[in-house]
Formats: C-alpha cells, structure tokens, sequence
C-alpha cells in the first residue's frame, strides 16, 4: 500500500519541453495540480513561435543599463552628441533604471518616474527630452525582442509636453 510522505504536493511534477524559433531546446516545470497551467503555457509558445511574437524568457534578465548601453553606440556618430546622452543617461536615467530588468519595468515604474522628475522640478523640455531617450532604448529592447511592449507607450502614461517661448518677430 502507498504512503503519502512530507514530499507529496511538493515540487514541480510536470515538464514542458519546446524548441525556441533558433532551434535551441527550452523547458519549464509546473508544481503538481498545474497540468492544464503547463498545456497553456505550450500553447501559448507555439502560438508566439508563429506569429513572430516569441521572447525568450532569459532576456528580461538584461538590464536596462545593458541595452542602454548597446543603443548609445547606434545614436549618433557625432562623440560630443554621444558624450550628451551619456550624461543624461549617468545622471538622471541609471539613477531609477540601470540596475531593473525588463521584466521588472512596467508602465507603473515609467509612471513613478515621471513624478519624480516633476517633484524635481525639471524643466519640461529637459523632461520631454530624458523621456524621449528611455523611449528610444526601451524601442531598442521590441526591435532586440527582449520585450513585447514599451511601458513608456501604455495609455496610462502622459508623456512630458514640453513648452517653447514666444517668438515676437
């Protein structure tokens, strides 16, 4: 006769096993009682795999720092422009993004951002301008498939207007 030991319920019991689209073999476990949990997430794999939608899950390790990083050298091929957005980058980005992975910037952490710049007192166009670039490396990061979406463009975050003096001709 079968005992129930201390391990029963415990662990993952069910393995899912797919071909990423580079042929690259990937698995995931699920915890006992997840069967239907583990089908839909194949599903859902294959699903991605097909419309071109697929990100590996080891890419939301990649920090923000690292794809920064990577986007600054495709800027401008101007080193004073590139100087410039290594400042803004240093000073005002890397402070509340370099160290988060993709996976933890969610429209929430854009949003939170925003506020403080505002508490700051930034000037709008300086605003508009560091948004613009963490838009820019967060664009980077849809083109690299390391994120399906840019929280930067979630309907509920306002983008910083920023404000031009009259000209009296």
């Amino acid at each position: 006769m079968l005992e129930k030991t201390e391990l029963y319920g415990i662990g993952l019991r069910y393995k899912v096993r797919y071909l990423d689209p580079d042929g690259e073999e990937r698995s995931k476990s699920f915890p006992d009682k997840q069967k239907k949990r583990a089908d839909d997430f194949l599903i859902g794999v294959e699903s991605d795999k097909r419309e071109d939608k697929y990100i590996d899950p080891r890419s939301s390790s990649k920090t923000f720092r690292q794809q920064a990083e990577n986007w600054l050298k495709a800027q401008s091929p101007d080193p004073a422009t590139r100087e410039i957005l290594r400042s803004r980058l240093e000073s005002q980005i890397y402070p509340v993004f370099g160290h988060l992975k993709f996976g933890q910037i969610k429209p929430s952490t854009i949003r939170d951002w925003l506020g403080v710049m505002e508490e700051k007192r930034l000037a709008a166009n300086y605003q508009v301008v560091l948004f613009t670039i963490v838009t820019g490396v967060l664009d980077s990061a849809i083109d690299d498939k390391l994120i399906r979406e840019n929280p930067c463009q979630a309907k509920t975050v306002r983008r910083p207007v920023g404000s031009s003096p009259q000209v009296v001709v």
